[in-house]
């Protein structure tokens, strides 16, 4: 039988030990890096509604776009038909819809950078309820 010193298995020991925090600490700074990307591409469109008058509802679509490329704006309803589409090039985009309040189940907000082949979709799923009060006065 082979006689293996303290001295050797404590080397060994060493050694792995410092290869595998190297191996981890790659691994955690490769998947940070990675997660700055993806902050740079999603949640560059943001939807807000904004409430409602009698007939509309109101939503705000906001896109980051710090290049100031050229983008398309699409609204889509439930079945891919276009209620509206236009090209914008601002840097810091903004723009209200109003929509007819019982028209719509689902509409989607599409943001395309052809550019850089970006593209970010809003669905927004929309349920109108209406409260009525009947007010009733009884004079004898």
């Amino acid at each position: 039988m082979k006689r293996v010193s303290v001295n050797t298995i404590a080397k060994k020991l060493f050694a792995g030990s410092i290869l595998v925090a190297t191996l981890f600490l790659s691994a955690q700074v490769h998947a940070a890096g990675n997660k700055e990307k993806a902050g740079k591409e999603v949640n560059n469109v943001s939807v807000k509604y904004n409430g409602s008058s009698e007939d509309a509802l109101l939503f705000t679509v906001k896109y980051s776009n710090p290049s100031g490329d050229a983008f398309y704006l699409f609204l889509t309803d439930e079945n891919g038909e276009v209620l509206y589409r236009s090209k914008f090039n601002d840097k810091n985009f903004s723009k209200v819809f109003s929509l007819p309040r019982a028209e719509y189940n689902k509409v989607s907000f599409i943001v395309k950078n052809s550019k850089n082949n970006y593209e970010e979709k809003k669905d927004v799923n929309i349920s109108v309820s209406t409260l009525s009060v009947d007010d009733v006065n009884i004079n004898e």
